[in-house]
């Protein structure tokens, strides 16, 4: 059973390191056996609320990610 890990931010110049911390652990095979990893930038399914996506996800998620600016 794979651990789902959920990267998420607020952040628009975070994009990068969102992408490369997903494509680190898909690109590496070991890695890849265990973890499921998931941003919110890879959903086409953009006609759901953005709320409800996010928090499906951080709900059935074993780990997450989160960086978040002070507004």
């Amino acid at each position: 059973m794979k651990v789902d890990v959920f990267i998420s931010s607020n952040l628009k110049e975070f994009k990068k390191e969102r992408q490369f911390l997903m494509n680190g652990i898909r690109d590496d095979p070991t890695f890849d056996n265990y973890f499921d990893v998931y941003i919110y930038e890879e959903d086409s399914a953009k006609s759901k609320s953005t709320g409800k996506v996010f928090t499906t996800r951080v709900e059935h998620s074993d780990i997450h990610r989160f960086d978040w600016k002070q507004i």
